[in-house]
């Protein structure tokens, strides 16, 4: 989906540039950071702030402007603003900001009656997000949850197999989705598996609807 000749950016996993991992902690937190501002400049004590957490070197400055420069080595056209760096955003094409698009089309072709389209466009937004998901940030976590709801209301519409795997996923998170807990529900009911329908929405369901322990995550 990106545009021809711009810098592909992926964050919803491991982050990459190009299809090329980006090796070290410190220089994918820059490379995360400058994404996240959208386009916009982000000072240098922010960048230490995302990269240090809090416990910056002694020149914090210095180590910002080497890791900024091994991030341009990457292909990413960082600019040098007063008092920090920006990276364009019509420069840059990112994995999250293509799925959010999606699952904007989607809502609106899902309630304009279309679930075919819409169950489509969730797919491509799916495609996205590794098989498992790390789901770190709080960002990333909503997302995959639009997308995930998208595909079962979808589904529950007639678009589409369910696909129960990924709600079970939120679910066995720590608070859990209540969202999707809902929706586990009515799709477990779709497919007339009672017993699992009644289990999940007691609250008393010992195992995932994959058959596997559900594992909780902060």
């Amino acid at each position: 989906m990106g545009d021809a000749g711009s810098v592909q950016i992926t964050t919803l996993g491991p982050v990459a540039v190009d299809g090329q991992p980006v090796r070290g902690e410190r220089l994918a937190a820059v490379v995360r950071a400058l994404v996240e501002a959208r386009g916009r400049a982000i000072s240098t004590p922010r960048l230490v702030d995302a990269v240090w957490d809090g416990a910056p070197p002694d020149d914090a400055t210095g180590a910002v402007q080497a890791l900024v420069s091994r991030v341009r080595r990457l292909g990413l056209p960082v600019l040098a603003v007063p008092g920090g760096y920006r990276l364009p955003a019509e420069e840059v094409t990112v994995d999250a900001v293509e799925a959010r698009t999606l699952v904007d089309r989607a809502r609106i072709v899902l309630q304009g009656g279309d679930a075919g389209a819409a169950r489509a466009l969730a797919d491509q937004a799916r495609a996205l997000f590794p098989e498992v998901p790390e789901l770190v940030t709080t960002e990333d976590t909503r997302l995959f949850a639009d997308v995930v709801a998208l595909r079962a209301r979808a589904a529950l519409a007639g678009a589409g197999p369910f696909d129960e795997v990924d709600l079970g996923r939120l679910v066995a998170r720590t608070p859990p989705d209540e969202p999707s807990a809902a929706l586990l529900v009515r799709v477990l009911a779709a497919q007339g598996r009672e017993a699992e329908r009644w289990r999940w929405s007691s609250g008393s369901a010992p195992t995932s609807p994959t058959g596997t322990a559900p594992t909780r995550h902060p």
